[in-house]
């Protein structure tokens, strides 16, 4: 959008703002161009609003998949721990008894 410039004469005759029919429809221009500048940054920022919606959701459905897959591994590995305990335990009971 241009800048805005006022170049029009502007006065206040019986309570009305006075000025020429030609600095007027520039006036009228700009603010037709600035309204249609504000409608097309609004639908721009719906978009990039619902582009990060979407972006937050993947986000936290990845946060969820990778928490699932943490708590299988660490079953694992505390199961891998409790065997080889038990191995472990079983292995000193038969050296104590082969001794």
């Amino acid at each position: 959008m241009r800048p805005i410039s006022v170049s029009a004469e502007v006065r206040i005759e019986d309570n009305q703002i006075v000025m020429e029919i030609s600095d007027f429809r520039s006036l009228m221009s700009d603010l037709a161009e600035a309204e249609s500048e504000r409608d097309a940054l609004r639908d721009i920022l719906k978009t990039e609003r619902a582009s990060q919606d979407y972006y937050i959701s993947q986000v936290n459905d990845l946060r969820e998949a990778f928490d699932v897959e943490r708590d299988a591994w660490a079953r694992k590995v505390n199961e891998g721990n409790i065997r080889s305990i038990w191995i472990g335990l079983v292995g000193i009971g038969i050296g104590a008894a082969i001794n």
